[in-house]
């Protein structure tokens, strides 16, 4: 059995993390991956464009299952009162 060695690779990459992944791809040279609607306004602005469609496939809308209605969570019932806000259809 022949066992793999093992190597370290030095690479000139600068890495950083955001939590705003939209502002990041507007800003510099980055992909975001995100909700359609949430960067629409700046794909028909021409700040963002849509790459690697062929692997980002689309749906008519979210879809949320919850339980019950009953003694729901405060986070829940908050996230749910966002999403409807922001991304129901008309």
């Amino acid at each position: 059995m022949q066992i793999a060695s093992q190597r370290s690779v030095r690479l000139g990459v600068e890495l950083s993390i955001t939590t705003n992944p939209i502002s990041a791809a507007v800003a510099s040279e980055v992909i975001a991956a995100t909700f359609e609607p949430l960067v629409l306004p700046h794909i028909r602005a021409k700040t963002l464009k849509r790459v690697l469609t062929e692997f980002s496939p689309t749906f008519p809308g979210f879809y949320l299952y919850y339980p019950s209605r009953k003694q729901q969570p405060a986070k829940l019932k908050a996230f749910v009162e966002h999403a409807l806000a922001h991304f129901s259809q008309p």
